[in-house]
């Protein structure tokens, strides 16, 4: 009865220190290092993809304050500054693209689908690089398709 119990209790354990640690939405802590493996398709509104489309990763920081800007500002929006913006990948001819990063100092981040005659869409990778906690780490790429909009 009781001889399941020591894998059980480590497991338990495991979980409580990691959804412990998680702090809030905008916490550093809940993106959990490694490398990210992002692959998805663009197309437009008419469901034909998007060729030649550039995809931007934007890394930024929460902006530090001292003492006093942080009780002065208390649940206000946090404040972020971006510490890299790259271009990390280009659509083919079937508006499929495919990138790896490293998360590295950053706690927050965004990608941007930027093409000729569309226009620009900005999705944020936080939710989804959080959901991947419990999949294979490094072997499980993120699905991330996306539908322009035409100017």
């Amino acid at each position: 009865m009781y001889g399941n119990t020591k894998v059980l209790i480590p497991a338990v354990l495991l979980l409580v220190a990691v959804f412990s640690m998680s702090g809030g939405p905008s916490s550093a802590m809940s993106i959990t290092p490694g490398i990210y493996h992002f692959a998805g398709r663009i197309m437009n509104q008419e469901d034909k993809p998007v060729a030649d489309c550039l995809v931007i990763l934007s890394k930024r920081q929460a902006q530090k304050e001292d003492k006093q800007k942080q009780e002065a500002r208390q649940s206000g929006p946090q404040q972020f500054v971006v510490i890299s913006e790259e271009a990390v990948a280009t659509t083919d001819n079937n508006g499929n693209y495919a990138f790896v990063f490293e998360p590295l100092s950053a706690d927050d981040f965004w990608v941007f689908f930027k093409a000729d005659g569309y226009r620009t869409r900005a999705v944020e990778l936080n939710r989804l690089m959080r959901s991947r906690f419990f999949q294979k780490p490094n072997k499980s790429p993120i699905s991330l398709h996306v539908v322009l909009e035409k100017n």
